[in-house]
């Protein structure tokens, strides 16, 4: 069944369908019968609504009962990578999951932005969360939060703080440590993290995670993340 988030609160019997929901109904899916689709609000209340062919209002038949997306919130704190890989990270750990992207820059990220700049390019952004969110049949949509420096990143609090890092003997900890924890997860860029920002993380509280023997790119080690917590729940 065809999903869409709305901005408002359902406190009706029935549901008015914004310009983008009938442009996707009637031009996209070509809608050509009487048909229910699923509308979550503002308040991740979800419903089974009938609609008509190029008709703005829907009734509603009953609210659905829908278990959370995700076992744990997971901020995942990603470093900007370049334009399509890190599109692909917005829509792939949304799929899967995560409660909140966090976008950071770091020593050796290679994206030249500023906030400013950022604040226009995550208006896209939320648009990719938000049909990811649609598509993998979430209840909540995940939300892009704006441009964040490192150190900022590290000030953030979490039941539990862990930095993607190579592995470190007798230091590095297992993703499995926050399986069952809000958790704050940082991947940096394709250069890594400084020692620097490895020390100053460190002191906010944050181990170093190992993801395994292999060597990552950033966006695969994004990913690897959300799915590796995902298919710990599934189990």
């Amino acid at each position: 069944m065809q999903r869409y988030f709305i901005d408002s609160y359902i406190t009706d019997t029935t549901v008015h369908l914004n310009e983008a929901m009938m442009h996707h109904l009637n031009r996209v899916l070509r809608l050509k019968q009487t048909t229910t689709i699923c509308v979550v609000d503002a308040s991740s209340r979800v419903f089974e609504v009938r609609i008509e062919p190029n008709q703005e209002v829907g009734t509603i038949l009953n609210e659905i009962n829908q278990k959370d997306d995700f076992p744990i919130d997971l901020t995942l704190a990603v470093a900007l990578l370049k334009k399509d890989k890190f599109e692909w990270v917005i829509q792939k750990a949304t799929e899967l999951g995560a409660t909140r992207i966090l976008p950071f820059v770091s020593e050796r990220t290679i994206i030249d932005v500023d906030v400013k700049d950022f604040e226009k390019k995550r208006v896209r952004y939320q648009t990719i969360a938000k049909e990811a969110s649609e598509q993998s049949h979430r209840k909540h949509m995940c939300q892009i939060e704006s441009l964040h420096s490192f150190k900022q990143v590290c000030h953030r609090s979490a039941a539990f703080k862990g930095l993607c890092f190579e592995r470190v003997e007798h230091e590095s900890v297992s993703l499995q440590t926050c399986m069952n924890l809000a958790s704050l997860v940082v991947v940096g860029p394709e250069g890594g993290f400084s020692h620097q920002e490895v020390e100053l993380a460190r002191s906010h509280g944050f181990k170093l995670i190992s993801l395994g023997h292999k060597t990552l790119r950033a966006e695969t080690a994004a990913i690897a993340v959300c799915a590796m917590i995902e298919a710990y729940h599934d189990q």
